[in-house]
């Protein structure tokens, strides 16, 4: 179940234990279990071993202020956005489509320049999105130093161009840690495996495994694949688009991110209308 985090709310939740500790809050929320049921601890939310567990939480809109920068309802005020107003599901759907489709497409070397030339090089700088390590470069990298992150797996239809090249869902990433995330699905990890800088691989909470970046990135990896699911018309898997759904609020659009969606508009003529209006997310009931 997901509660859009602009209204108030309050929901049970009754099942198994690792099923009740599976409760994805985007920091600043400051959920509170009201009732306790089958040994949860109200310090942590975190159910004791047992059968069946439950709990009550009460959270909302008065917990929430859309960060410390621009709060969630200044963004219907984009004229950016002024197009989608009002708009939801199969029409919103359409409307971005409109807003996205047939842009400018580079070659893949082309990007890969792009990328480590001018959209992500600060001052003779780039960063890994996935671990915040910088290096030092004016130029396209060594593949084996780092190279380029397919946020939309080349292996789940990002294999050709315009896909390929799009750099709405291209970043920056040490290949090593790029290999580690390989084309694993993008999660909450409970299990840790493997973990740099903040991302982690390992084990959801179904058994599959699964990347998690770190919290500077999440948002940024989330409207990256929304806008990839509807540019594309590709589906995102149901798990991962709820957990990526909580990503998109828990880590809102800073300086950076939009700066970046600033440059890429100017490469390909369109832009990432998630970054302008994060709320167009929760208004699309599946992707």
């Amino acid at each position: 179940m997901r509660v859009p985090l602009r209204v108030r709310y309050k929901f049970s939740l009754h099942g198994l234990h690792l099923l009740v500790c599976l409760v994805l809050v985007a920091p600043g929320c400051e959920n509170r279990i009201t009732e306790l049921d089958g040994g949860i601890d109200a310090d942590d939310g975190l159910a004791d071993d047992g059968d069946n567990q439950a709990a009550d939480f009460d959270g909302g809109a008065d917990l929430y202020d859309g960060g410390p920068d621009r709060p969630w309802a200044d963004w219907d005020s984009d004229p950016r956005c002024s197009s989608l107003i009002g708009l939801e599901g199969e029409q919103l759907r359409n409307a971005l489509v409109e807003l996205v489709d047939n842009h400018t497409a580079l070659s893949y070397e082309g990007a890969r320049d792009e990328i480590f030339t001018d959209i992500d090089n600060i001052d003779g700088q780039v960063q890994c999105v996935y671990t915040g390590v910088w290096i030092t470069t004016d130029i396209v990298p060594s593949n084996d130093i780092m190279n380029v992150e397919h946020t939309w797996c080349q292996s789940w239809g990002a294999d050709t161009l315009p896909a390929k090249s799009d750099l709405n869902h291209l970043f920056p990433a040490i290949t090593s840690v790029n290999s580690t995330r390989s084309n694993y699905p993008f999660g909450e990890v409970i299990e840790v495996s493997w973990s740099n800088g903040g991302s982690k691989r390992g084990l959801d909470g179904w058994g599959t495994v699964v990347f998690e970046p770190r919290d500077e990135h999440k948002g940024d990896c989330a409207r990256a694949l929304f806008y990839f699911s509807v540019r594309y018309n590709m589906e995102i898997e149901d798990r991962m688009e709820q957990v990526i759904r909580g990503w998109n609020w828990a880590d809102l659009p800073d300086a950076k991110e939009e700066t970046r969606c600033d440059r890429i508009e100017q490469l390909q003529d369109t832009r990432n209308p998630f970054v302008d209006c994060p709320e167009l997310v929760d208004r699309i009931s599946n992707y």
